[in-house]
C-alpha cells in the first residue's frame, strides 16, 4: 500500500505557489492601469457565465445555504463590486499639482495570501479577485477542506483569462490539498506582503506572531435595537429578510434583537406575521441539544432552514417560518443563545428604554465581537448617541445588518469581507476595497515655506533647549 504525507504535499505546493507568485508580481508592476481594468472586465464576463454553477457547487460542496440565495448573492455582489471599481483609478499616477509634477502613485502591495472560509466561498474569493487585480497583486488562495472545489473552479476561469491576456503563470493560485501546516508555510513566507483571514480562528495562534500586515474578515453576529419611534413593519421585514437568506450565513448577520418595552408586544407579533417562530422553553433545549458540539456550533448545522433545524429537533414550526426565535432575559458565558450561531437563529430581548437598550447592546458587542450594529429609530438623538459610543466596525440605520453591511442597502462599500478590527485582529475595519490593497506613495518637492535668519535660528534652538532643562 502506497501512502501519502498530505502535510508534506501541500508544503511544497506551498512553496512552489510561493516561487511562481513571486515572479509574477515582479511582472505585473508592468502593468497600466488600463490594462489591470481589462483583465478585471474580461474576468468578470466570463466569471458571470458561472454564477449559476457555482451556487450549486458550493452548496453542494459546502453543505451551507441554498442555491437560490447562494446564486443571487454571487450575482448581486459581483456586480456591486465591479460596476464600484471599474471606472476607478487605484494604480499609477494619482494626483499631479498644476505644474505637472506628480503627487501620488498607487502602487500594488504584492503577493496576497487569502484563507478561505467554507461560508460565501465563491462570493469571498471573486471579490478579492476582483479587487487584488484591480491594484496589481498577485493572490494566493488557501481553501479549507470543504471549499477546495469551489476556489479552485473559480481560479481555474481566472486562469484561462491569464493565458489569453498574457499574464504570468500563477498570478492567481490555490492551494489544491488542504493542510494546516501548508497554510503555515503560505503565511510565514518572506514574500508575502499581505494576509486576508476571513474568519477563520483556528489561525490566530499562527498569524498572532507574524509581524506583516493582516486583515480579518470577521463574520460576527449583530445587535439590532429596535427603538419605540421605530417602524415596525419596515424593521421586522428587514430583519427577517436579512437573516434568512441563505439561511442566515451572510457576514454580519442579525442575530440579537432588542426590543423597547413600549413596542415590544407589537414586534413579536409582526415578527411572528412575517415568518419568525417562537419557540418554547423544551424547543429551545432540544435545537441547542442538536446544534452544539463542545459548546461549537456544530458545522453540519451551520447554514440549515429553520424547518429542517426543528425538525430534526424534534419539533414542527408553521409552513413558512424562516426563523426559529429564542425569548432571553440575561446574558451570559453559559448561555448558548448568546453566541454567534450561523443559522437562521435570533435571540429576543425586551429592555425598559433606548439607555437599557444600549446597555443591553453593549454587552452583546462584546459576544459579537464587535462587528456590526444595527438600529431602526426615527429619533435622530438616540441614533446619534448609538453611533458615538458603540466600540464596532459598522452601524447600519434603518436597513437589515448583513445586507447593509454588505452594501447591498446601504452606502458602505459593496464587499463580502468586513474588516474586524474592533476584534483586536487585523489593521482594517473598513469593507474590503481596492485601496486596502496597494499603498499610495506620497512625492514632496523643495519649497521654503518660512523666511528666517541664521541668528533666528540659533535662537529658537537656545529656548527650546532652555524648555527642555527646566
Amino acid at each position: 500500500m502506497k501512502f501519502i504525507d498530505k502535510d508534506l504535499v501541500s508544503i511544497q505546493e506551498a512553496r512552489i505557489l510561493l516561487e511562481n507568485s513571486n515572479i509574477a508580481k515582479k511582472s505585473l508592476l508592468q502593468f497600466s492601469q488600463n490594462k489591470l481594468n481589462e483583465i478585471v472586465e474580461l474576468f468578470y464576463e466570463k466569471i458571470k457565465d458561472e454564477f449559476m454553477n457555482l451556487a450549486k457547487l458550493s452548496v453542494e460542496e459546502t453543505g451551507y445555504g441554498n442555491i437560490e440565495d447562494e446564486y443571487n448573492e454571487i450575482k448581486i455582489m459581483s456586480k456591486l463590486i465591479y460596476e464600484e471599481i471599474i471606472d476607478k483609478k487605484y494604480i499609477g499616477v494619482l494626483k499631479e499639482n498644476n505644474n505637472g509634477e506628480i503627487l501620488e502613485v498607487g502602487i500594488p502591495l504584492g503577493t496576497i495570501v487569502a484563507i478561505c472560509p467554507s461560508i460565501n466561498p465563491a462570493t469571498a474569493v471573486i471579490n478579492i479577485i476582483l479587487n487584488g487585480i484591480k491594484t496589481g497583486n498577485t493572490i494566493i488562495f488557501a481553501p479549507t477542506k470543504r471549499a477546495e472545489k469551489i476556489v479552485g473552479k473559480i481560479v481555474e476561469v481566472f486562469s484561462y483569462i491569464a493565458e489569453k491576456v498574457g499574464l504570468p503563470e500563477d498570478t492567481v493560485s490555490c492551494l489544491t490539498t488542504s493542510s494546516r501546516k501548508g497554510v503555515v508555510e503560505l503565511i510565514n513566507s518572506e514574500s508575502v506582503d499581505l494576509i486576508i483571514n476571513i474568519g477563520l480562528e483556528k489561525y490566530n495562534y499562527e498569524l498572532s506572531n507574524i509581524s506583516k500586515p493582516q486583515i480579518y474578515g470577521a463574520t460576527g453576529a449583530s445587535p439590532v435595537f429596535i427603538e419605540r419611534t421605530a417602524n415596525i413593519q419596515n424593521a421586522v421585514k428587514n430583519i427577517i429578510d436579512s437573516r434568512k437568506f441563505n439561511n442566515g450565513i451572510l457576514p454580519g448577520a442579525e442575530q440579537f434583537v432588542v426590543a423597547d418595552i413600549t413596542i415590544a408586544s407589537k414586534v413579536k407579533e409582526e415578527m411572528k406575521l412575517q415568518g419568525a417562530y417562537f419557540m418554547t422553553e423544551s424547543q429551545e433545549e432540544a435545537l441547542i441539544d442538536l446544534i452544539l458540539k463542545n459548546e461549537a456550533l456544530d458545522e453540519e448545522y451551520i447554514g440549515k432552514s429553520a424547518e429542517f433545524l426543528a425538525k430534526r429537533a424534534g419539533f414542527n414550526i408553521p409552513e413558512g417560518s424562516s426563523i426559529l426565535v429564542s425569548e432571553q432575559k440575561y446574558i451570559s458565558d453559559f448561555n448558548p443563545y448568546s453566541k454567534e450561531l450561523k443559522c437562521p437563529i435570533i435571540s429576543y430581548y425586551v429592555e425598559n428604554d433606548w439607555i437599557n437598550a444600549c446597555e443591553k447592546c453593549l454587552n452583546l458587542l462584546f459576544e459579537s465581537k464587535g462587528h456590526t450594529l444595527a438600529i431602526y429609530s426615527n429619533d435622530s438623538s438616540v441614533i446619534k448617541q448609538f453611533i458615538m459610543i458603540k466600540p464596532v466596525a459598522r452601524i447600519l440605520v434603518n436597513t437589515g445588518a448583513s445586507l447593509g453591511a454588505m452594501g447591498i442597502t446601504s452606502d458602505l462599500f459593496p464587499s463580502v469581507i468586513l474588516g474586524g478590527l474592533t476584534t483586536g485582529l487585523g489593521f482594517l475595519e473598513d469593507n474590503l476595497n481596492p485601496t486596502n490593497l496597494r499603498y499610495t506613495r506620497k512625492v514632496g518637492y523643495g519649497e521654503e515655506k518660512i523666511a528666517y535668519k541664521k541668528d533666528d535660528l540659533m535662537d529658537i534652538l537656545k529656548e527650546i533647549l532652555n524648555q527642555l532643562s527646566n
